[in-house]
């Protein structure tokens, strides 16, 4: 345990200093800001001074660019892979992935690459939110807009959508849920990363294993489209598109149910993903 962490914290500390790292933060920033605008696009309106005034917010924006209702989607999942799913296939091109496993064992070795990879992939997504926030912030618009009111059938009720449909917004905790927003975004960050990183083991093609996540979720998410329409929906443990752009567990108010459901697909994902990865190195690595 103590070489593993002695290791762990090396690839970390390397990580981060990487331009690797920073500039998979800035690229996501840039693209999670081009769909901002994108959305922005659509929420603006002149008010009786005929300035231009937005109907939304950036709690509100940030809920749609992490579901995926936008143009930039798709880029996502390459850049999962860029800063730390090729980690391996880096060493092993470079003849240093034999020296490196001798030094250990294939076990720490693989896991210590696994373990920085996915923590750090998970980072770049959060900064990358955290950049998006600040500028958007910096631009004037607002965190939350204030919850509106309608009567209906004699009732007072929110039409505020992001109100009603997240209960730690209702209850008066948007910062907590903003921050619980930025947690499930990098499970999808984590998830794709150590995919990539145990089909580097596999894979000797380095553009082909940057493209895996984007060909495999599309594959996935259309394949599993098309068996089961028209008679029922996708089953949720089928979905990716539901488990990891979908905050909301089941139904209003359940994001703290989806966040768990996606924890554990995660967790399961990342024990497989592991294995395989251990398994495979050193078979690899002594045809170096």
């Amino acid at each position: 345990m103590k070489t593993f962490l002695r290791v762990t914290g090396k690839e970390m500390s390397y990580g981060i200093r990487n331009v690797r790292f920073w500039g998979t933060v800035i690229a996501l920033t840039v693209l999670m800001l081009l769909d901002a605008v994108q959305q922005l696009s659509t929420a603006q309106f002149a008010d009786e001074t005929g300035a231009i005034v937005y109907n939304t917010d950036i709690l509100t924006l940030t809920i749609g660019i992490i579901g995926g209702g936008c143009y930039m989607f798709w880029a996502r999942f390459c850049l999962f892979a860029v800063p730390f799913g090729c980690c391996f296939y880096d060493e092993y091109s470079q003849c240093a992935s034999k020296y490196r496993l001798t030094r250990t064992n294939s076990r720490i070795y693989g896991l210590s690459k696994m373990t920085a990879g996915v923590f750090l992939t998970g980072a770049t997504v959060i900064l990358a939110n955290l950049g998006m926030l600040a500028v958007l912030k910096a631009a004037g618009l607002p965190f939350l807009l204030p919850e509106e009111f309608m009567e209906i059938d004699g009732v007072m009720t929110s039409f505020s959508a992001t109100y009603y449909s997240y209960g730690l917004v209702d209850a008066g905790h948007p910062v907590l849920f903003y921050l619980l927003l930025l947690f499930f975004a990098s499970l999808a960050g984590m998830f794709f990363s150590a995919m990539t990183i145990m089909l580097s083991a596999y894979i000797r093609n380095k553009y082909i294993l940057i493209a895996m996540p984007l060909a495999l979720f599309f594959s996935i998410d259309s394949l599993c489209s098309l068996y089961f329409y028209p008679n029922s929906e996708t089953p949720v443990w089928l979905s990716w598109r539901t488990i990891f752009f979908g905050i909301l567990g089941d139904g209003q108010q359940t994001e703290l149910a989806g966040v768990a459901r996606t924890i554990l697909y995660t967790a399961a994902g990342l024990t497989v993903f592991s294995f395989l990865f251990v398994r495979r190195i050193r078979e690899v690595s002594e045809n170096e």
